[in-house]
């Protein structure tokens, strides 16, 4: 087993700090610190702000993908640390509202709603037993996790400035996107090259202050499929970047700011273990292991709970073995008041990845359980480490 570097989230040079800067910018006040990095003095430059978030794009993948003089690394600013865990509902929630999973309430992909008594995936509202889409009356699950958008909070101060919100077809259209987008303009986009032709349009049209978010689900969808170091996911990471290249060579002629980063890394897994298959671990647990499977919120049986520690000390090398306490006082989740449900999705204890093995739940429910080679939500640098990249 190879040793990974763990490093813990920084929520004063983290991904949340972009978000910081940007409300700072347009004179927002902000419960976390600017970047220096993304000064107000250095921002009021620039009329458009283009925020671009490439799913996965840790800083450790372009760095084995790319070479040093390749336009994404030698434009990196700086390194920062993801929100833990570093998973795309928990960071991507904290870009568009400014704070925390510890503030905002969702602490990974899938969450466990008592009142439902389901184990629900959060972003596209599926029931994680059995992958299958949720009804209509399971929409006021996101209401229950609502946070005030970025974009509300500009408009209030700076109603002048244009929004928009540039999003896949497939995710235009949900609750989430609805509440994250607020006030500004939604554009949903097929393929990545029609969402930078329409930042490159509206950037041209007027002269108005604008803010635009933009999000790819590339490369980390075919990472989570392929693994991270595959020739074709260097194809996809040299195509992201020549296109945004080609943008930023169209905006030119305007005071346009382009940001690159991401909501996490992501690592190769060498290994799942199946809790269904260790049967003292798996009696052990009042719940089946969620949030993510490198970041595990355990519930156990207190008869039981020697049986729960001798598989923890058993793979101590793996995993650390954190109480819910431990957990709260060390602030990983970040800081701030906690919102009403995140204490009631922490377990006794929770085992956090710091090697590239993880532990996953085989639902009888659904008909296979697909194999991820890629994963995040650990707190190894691969994970926990994303660029900002500055296009000025």
């Amino acid at each position: 087993m190879n040793k990974e570097k763990i490093i813990y989230p920084d929520y004063n040079r983290s991904i949340i700090n972009i978000t910081a800067s940007i409300l700072q910018y347009f004179g927002c006040e902000t419960k976390y610190p600017a970047l220096k990095e993304l000064s107000k003095e250095y921002l009021d430059k620039f009329d458009n702000i283009i925020f671009l978030v490439v799913d996965g794009l840790g800083a450790k993948l372009i760095e084995h993908h790319l070479a040093d003089n390749a336009m994404f690394r030698k434009n990196n600013a700086t390194t920062l640390t993801s929100v833990f865990p570093p998973t795309t509902a928990a960071a991507i929630s904290s870009y568009l509202s400014g704070v925390s999973p510890w503030e905002h309430g969702i602490i990974g992909w899938t969450l466990y709603l008592k009142e439902y008594f389901k184990m629900v995936d959060f972003l596209p509202l599926s029931d994680a037993t059995n992958g299958e889409f949720l009804p209509e009356e399971y929409s006021k699950i996101h209401e229950k996790f609502h946070f005030e958008s970025i974009f509300k909070i500009i408009n209030e101060l700076r109603p002048e400035v244009e929004q928009h919100y540039v999003t896949p077809e497939s995710l235009a259209k949900s609750k989430y996107t609805k509440m994250a987008s607020d006030s500004a303009e939604i554009f949903s986009y097929s393929a990545f090259g029609q969402a930078l032709d329409y930042i490159h349009q509206t950037v041209k049209e007027n002269s108005n202050k604008k803010l635009f978010y933009c999000y790819t689900g590339e490369p980390d969808k075919s990472m989570h499929k392929l693994g991270v170091y595959k020739s074709s996911i260097k194809d996809i990471i040299e195509s992201l970047q020549s296109q945004i290249q080609a943008l930023h060579k169209n905006l030119s002629s305007t005071k346009s700011l382009i940001l690159v980063t991401a909501d996490h890394g992501m690592i190769e897994v060498e290994e799942s273990i199946y809790a269904n298959e260790d049967k003292a671990f798996w009696d052990s647990l009042i719940l089946p292991t969620f949030p993510e499977p490198r970041f595990i919120s355990c519930f156990i049986h207190k008869d039981k709970e020697a049986d729960f520690l001798a598989f923890a000390k058993k793979y101590s090398a793996e995993f650390i073995l954190l109480s819910k306490v431990e957990l709260i006082e060390k602030s990983l989740l970040g800081k701030g008041s906690p919102h009403p449900r995140v204490q009631e999705m922490l377990g006794d204890y929770v085992l956090i990845a710091k090697s590239s093995k993880a532990i996953q739940t085989i639902y009888q429910s659904k008909e296979s359980t697909f194999k991820f080679k890629g994963m995040h939500a650990g707190l190894t640098e691969k994970e926990m480490l994303v660029p900002l990249i500055i296009l000025d």
